[in-house]
């Protein structure tokens, strides 16, 4: 709890709060140039700071490695043991013999020489190096540590991008240069002059960004808490107050929407549109969490205002039954607005997001797509109890005037489908959905139910989950399709028209500037040349970047196509032409030809250049560049793609092309047969071009001469729709979980008891939630787990094959044969079929060959071996070893095995095969099983709810047929409760039965005891009742009697009547007290029935006007009243009231007596107001005591009758009285229901 006295102390704080961080972003804002460069200047005295810090730290790292160089421990196992702060490379006289990394390594000569501390720019990127040096032998050992400052690659893409140091810089992008004037902020050492940096603009800030931008978040939030504190603490405030507040509250949101303040001090993801922007009003994800706040406010104001007294009336008392019908109406459409608004806006948020919230395709996990779920669910319990406020009112007015037909409302909602149908199909599915809630939530009851904290008001909320999770699936199933809709287009159309004019162009100038090239010439004529110096020129000059998504071959073949040697080609001219060529589409465009393979569906470019000397063909140099067709496996080809290059994703297509309505070709695992084109030629004629058949989506589009393109995917209703709405289900379950929390702990704070019945369906379903989520955690972690070592046994075997193969085949003299594994690489079937990279080093941990040269040609990596597997490979002889590598961001493993000598076995080299786990086959994986488990759990936990309901109710009937008989137990007619069980409640039930027995024996013991008690009672009372009349009577005759025997004078005639008169008198109020007693002990048994109570009333108001004249007024609705009761009954407490009030009233007092008839939800109030004398303090609580009575003539069993009879009824009675002013009673009845 906070220290606060009271809501006012609170709200007065936050005032000063928000008050000192409004004033403070004011200030951030104004004087933000002033703080950047403060900023700056602490940013640069840290960055200082550490670099000073990691330069100690390689100093130390230096001395510890010539430690190791002294004691002669000069091995890769002894370095490797060595704690690395920086990496670092060991020199024996200019020849490197240990290496810490394998992914960057600089050339010595950059390296060398005198100084300790030196700076070193290159291709790969700006450091500064650590020279020491040791002796041994006579031999100079140099050891240089690198601090990087900044990375270059030749590329960039997804896993690697140029960047500075994050440990030494923070991901601030700075400029790193040397500079004469030592300008900037400078890095040396010991006095000497390194290099300079500064940040790249002179705006960069480095905590200014953060500062604001937690002020900022903070103000938002506190004003929203203000609000929210304002609409708890002022509930009754007037309606024009709150709209006050609210337009108040709208004028704050729309001033932060004008400002856009994040976007001048934060570039974080969360503020930047670049992720999701929908509209002016939600450009970023930070504005859709705003305005689900704005809503939850609005939320809070609205039942606020739902709450007050005027709106209440308004809505729940009405005069007309017509007026009830249109309330109908008008809450089935705004229910049916409010579900509308509510899909419009989760569309909204799936279509215009870049993060995808198809969560069962898509497994990956971030703070963004958290938010977008979050908010998604939250937006769902806003709406929820919007439209359940909605509910509430249909069944508080169908229940109170009793509408006769419910069929008026299912029309109205099937209308309401007809109308969500013709505007877009996607609504009817929403109309449905909650027709389907509304019918189910009204038939049983479920909107008078919520927050009683009964099982009923969870499975209230669960039903509106799994209609929202159907909302919620419904629009990624259709937002998903849209976009493989575009997709699948692109993709047709790009097999339809399969051509690439940007790489024609570029391919043709290569052509061009190829045969031209006099370097080339000379080359090819010259005998002794190094010809694969040409193909690297090819390479490296005339195929620019953009063919990066293209594998590149290059052949040259002499003038007789010959190859010159098996390292410039391996096929002859009339072989290529035979088997690629002659299958090819010649494009006219300077010996250009294109060959689309619909078998590997990948696409090929052959550029046949003709080379020239006085016009005489002197070689031919064949280009062929072929489309990506990359293993899911294969980690090169990830690093070696430029971003830029990187195209869309088509692999996951299958399609068909038709020629004349005939298969022509067909490609993926879809069954193209001839159902299936009869079926789509039927559709085509209707003029479809989209369909869903057996479990795919396809469309068609034509081509030219009759030829068609069919594309397909598998995009099912029940992956799609039914596993990400089952999946969201799952969420809104964690919401509920959290708002179960929130209520258990208020309830708490009420000292309020949950019912044992919810506690039982509350533990059921954890028992069923908990185990199941246990299990589906540790069936997806085996999956992934059988997958990895299914996948690296694979590796491990081939590692083993070309091992083997590599032995055989290439060894010559006991050393692998540069030549013979080049073109083992390139016709071996094992990696063309597996698509494996492969790596091949020498004993000395130099590269060899590979089949990948593009990824150590760019300077990704370097040519060397990873020094963990030189030491465990070369130096302690395993057979093989498995590794974890990062490049870039880039994390994968690698599977390294000797090459051994046949026969002697002697180490030959080693295989280097790197693979990661194809994150594609594990999400597919995954995903399959996901989409089981949720699909089982959410049909399990909807049958769950019902089945617990029921063995809920069975645990629970015996309890409640206890708590019956225990509520009817008295001192009469007490039944044993037939229970036929030995369990716990069996024994309990036998238990009660003996109680009843035992309490049956202390009956008749009490009964006696108060039987005569009550007789000694009832003599008492009977007595002083009797003595009253007796009395006077006895007076009176006493008095006759001394007249007749004094001999005097004899009463008169008229006074012996006024006598007898007087003592028929007294006889009548014997009378009276007999039948009073009589009555108040003798009730006839009550006949409950339908009373009409307005007509009863009048009738009363009107007979007592006739007969006493008195001022009484009625003031009942205009419209029936009905209660249950009985009418003779009724009618006779409410002629005592109305007696008791007339003769409350001083003779000398005007009568004012007034008979209110009021409606409640389902009570009616009955009040009779007097301005009589009222009941006096000390006597108020005696008013329904029998026998007691503040007249001087009455039984005082009136009241107390009337007490018993409306209690009897179901009912209650209390007065409330105040000292000469008057008396009213107060009688509620229950309200009459069909």
């Amino acid at each position: 709890m906070l220290p606060f006295k009271s809501f006012s102390s609170f709200l007065t704080f936050l005032r000063w709060v928000i008050l000192s961080l409004g004033v403070s972003l004011t200030l951030l804002l104004i004087f933000r140039t002033a703080c950047i460069h403060l900023d700056q200047n602490i940013y640069y005295s840290t960055v200082s700071n550490r670099v000073s810090h990691s330069m100690t730290e390689t100093e130390i790292q230096n001395k510890n490695i010539l430690k190791k160089i002294g004691a002669k421990e000069i091995s890769f196992s002894a370095f490797n043991k060595i704690k690395k702060s920086n990496p670092f490379f060991v020199y024996e006289e200019g020849r490197l013999i240990y290496w810490s990394e394998s992914e960057n390594i600089p050339n010595y000569k950059f390296l060398k020489g005198v100084n300790k501390w030196s700076y070193i720019s290159n291709s790969t990127g700006k450091y500064l190096s650590c020279r020491d040096t040791a002796s041994m032998d006579g031999k100079t050992i140099e050891v240089f540590s690198l601090l990087e400052l900044e990375r270059i690659y030749s590329v960039e893409n997804t896993f690697i991008n140029n960047h500075t140091n994050p440990l030494l810089f923070k991901h601030i992008p700075v400029r790193i240069y040397i500079s004469g004037k030592q300008t900037g902020q400078v890095i040396g050492r010991h006095g000497q002059y390194l290099c300079s940096f500064e940040c790249s603009s002179s705006q960069q800030d480095f905590i200014y960004g953060t500062f604001a931008t937690v002020i900022y978040v903070l103000l938002v939030l506190l004003v929203w808490v203000y609000f929210i504190t304002e609409v708890l603490w002022k509930r009754k405030r007037k309606v024009m107050h709150v709209l006050f507040r609210i337009a108040l509250f709208i004028s704050f949101r729309l001033l932060l929407i004008l400002l856009n303040l994040p976007e001048y001090f934060s570039s974080d993801e969360i503020f930047s549109s670049g992720y999701y922007a929908s509209s002016f009003f939600s450009e970023s994800i930070f504005d859709l969490v705003l305005n689900i706040f704005f809503s939850v406010y609005l939320l809070f104001e609205i039942i606020s205002v739902v709450q007050h007294r005027k709106i209440y009336r308004f809505i729940y008392i009405n005069k007309k039954t017509l007026m009830v019908r249109i309330k109908l109406g008008l809450s089935i459409l705004l229910s049916w607005v409010f579900a509308v608004t509510y899909y419009l806006m989760i569309r909204s948020i799936v279509s215009n997001s870049t993060v995808s919230l198809n969560l069962i395709e898509d497994l990956d996990v971030s703070v963004l797509r958290i938010l977008l779920v979050v908010s998604i669910i939250s937006i769902s319990f806003v709406f929820f109890y919007l439209v359940h406020l909605t509910l509430q009112v249909l069944w508080r007015l169908y229940k109170r005037y009793r509408i006769d037909s419910p069929m008026q409302l299912i029309t109205l909602y099937l209308i309401f489908i007809a109308i969500s149908a013709f505007i877009d199909p996607q609504l009817a599915v929403v109309s449905m959905c909650l027709t389907v809630f509304s019918l189910l939530s009204l038939l049983q009851g479920y909107p008078a139910i919520l927050g009683k904290m009964k099982y009923q008001s969870f499975i209230y909320i669960f039903l509106f989950s799994l209609v929202s999770s159907l909302m919620i699936g419904t629009a990624i199933f259709y937002n998903g399709r849209n976009k493989v809709n575009q997709q699948m287009n692109r993709y047709g159309e790009r097999l339809l028209y399969d051509r690439d004019e940007i790489t024609e162009f570029l391919l043709q100038e290569a052509s061009i500037n190829i045969q031209r090239d006099g370097f080339i010439r000379e080359k090819i004529l010259s005998p002794f040349s190094d010809l694969t110096i040409v193909k690297d020129k090819i390479q490296k000059k005339y195929l620019s970047n953009y063919f990066n998504d293209y594998s590149v071959r290059v052949e040259l073949l002499d003038a007789t196509g010959e190859p010159f040697n098996t390292q410039t080609g391996q096929v002859t001219y009339n072989e290529y032409y035979n088997t690629v060529l002659v299958k090819s589409t010649y494009l006219n465009k300077l010996d250009l030809y294109s060959y689309n393979d619909h078998i590997t569906n990948t696409r090929r470019y052959i550029s046949v250049n003709k080379i020239t000397s006085s016009n005489i063909v002197i070689a031919y140099i064949i280009i062929e560049l072929e489309s990506g067709k990359y293993s899911k496996n294969s980690v090169f080809p990830e690093l070696v793609l430029d971003q830029k290059q990187v195209q869309e994703n088509y692999k996951d297509f299958d399609y068909c092309i038709l020629n004349n309505g005939k298969l022509e070709t067909s490609y993926g695992y879809f069954n193209y047969d001839q159902q299936f084109i009869n079926f789509i030629r039927n559709k085509r004629n209707n003029n479809i071009q989209e369909c869903t058949y057996e479990g795919y989506y396809h469309i068609w589009l034509k081509g030219t001469d009759n030829a068609w393109i069919v594309v397909s995917k598998p995009y099912g209703i029940m992956d799609i729709l039914i596993s990400n709405a089952s999946l969201y289900f799952l969420f809104h379950i964690v919401g509920i979980l959290f708002i179960v929390l929130v209520h258990v702990y208020r309830i708490n704070l009420q000292k309020r008891q949950v019912s044992y019945a919810t506690k039982v369906q509350i533990y059921l379903n954890l028992a069923f939630f908990i185990p199941l989520l246990l299990v589906s955690v540790i069936t997806l972690g085996y999956v992934n787990k059988n997958y990895e070592q299914s996948l690296m046994n694979r590796f491990i075997n081939d590692s083993d094959k070309l091992s083997a193969l590599i032995s055989s085949r290439t060894i010559i003299q006991d050393r692998i044969s540069k030549a013979s594994v080049g073109e083992l690489l390139l016709e071996s079937d094992l990696t063309r079929v597996e698509q494996l990279d492969i790596n091949i080093y020498g004993t000395n941990g130099y590269l060899l060959a590979t089949n990948q040269p593009e990824v150590f040609r760019k300077g990704i990596l370097s040519s060397y071996i990873q020094p963990s597997a030189y030491a465990a490979l070369l130096e302690s002889k395993n057979q093989y070893i498995v590794t974890t590598e990062q490049t870039g961001s880039l994390s994968y493993k690698s599977i390294y095995r000797l090459i051994r000598v046949p026969g002697t076995g002697a180490i030959a080299g080693i295989i280097h095969l790197p693979f990661f786990e194809s994150k594609e086959d594990i999400v597919r994986q995954i995903s399959s099983y996901l989409k089981i488990i949720l699909n089982i759990f959410s049909i399990g936990f909807i049958i769950l709810l019902l089945l617990s309901y029921l063995v809920a109710f069975y645990l629970t009937y015996p309890l409640k047929l206890i708590t019956i008989g225990i509520k009817k137990t008295g001192l009469y007619d007490n039944e044993p409760i037939q229970w036929q069980s030995s369990d716990e409640i069996g024994r309990l039930v036998q238990e009660y039965n003996s109680m009843l027995i035992k309490l049956d024996e202390s009956k008749l013991i009490l009964a006696n005891s108060e039987k005569e008690s009550a007789w000694r009672e009832m003599a008492r009372q009977v007595a002083h009742e009797i003595k009253n009349p007796l009395t006077p009577m006895k007076l009176k005759l006493q008095y006759l009697l001394q007249r007749f025997n004094n001999g005097g004078s004899k009463p008169t005639d008229e006074e012996l009547k006024q006598s007898f008169q007087t003592i028929l008198t007294q006889v009548d109020s014997l009378s009276e007290i007999a039948s009073s007693f009589s009555s108040f002990y003798k009730l006839p048994e009550l006949q409950l029935e339908k009373v009409e109570l307005n007509l009863l009333v009048k009738e009363l108001v009107v007979l007592h006007q006739q007969q006493d004249q008195s001022g009484i007024q009625a003031h009942i609705p205009a419209t029936p009243t009905f209660i249950v009761a009985d009418k003779t009954m009724i009618v006779n407490i409410l002629n005592n009231l109305l007696l008791n009030a007339i003769q409350s009233i001083p003779d000398m007092r005007t009568r004012n007596i007034d008979v209110y008839v009021s409606q409640k939800v389902d009570r009616v109030l009955i009040e009779i107001r007097d301005n009589g004398t009222g009941i006096p303090t000390e006597l108020q609580s005696k008013i329904f005591v029998p026998y007691f009575s503040t007249k001087y003539s009455g039984s005082g069993i009136g009241l107390a009758l009337a007490k018993r009879l409306v209690e009897d009824m179901k009912g209650t009675i209390w007065f409330e009285t105040t000292a000469d002013k008057g008396t009213s009673f107060y009688i509620e009845m229950p309200y009459y229901n069909e």
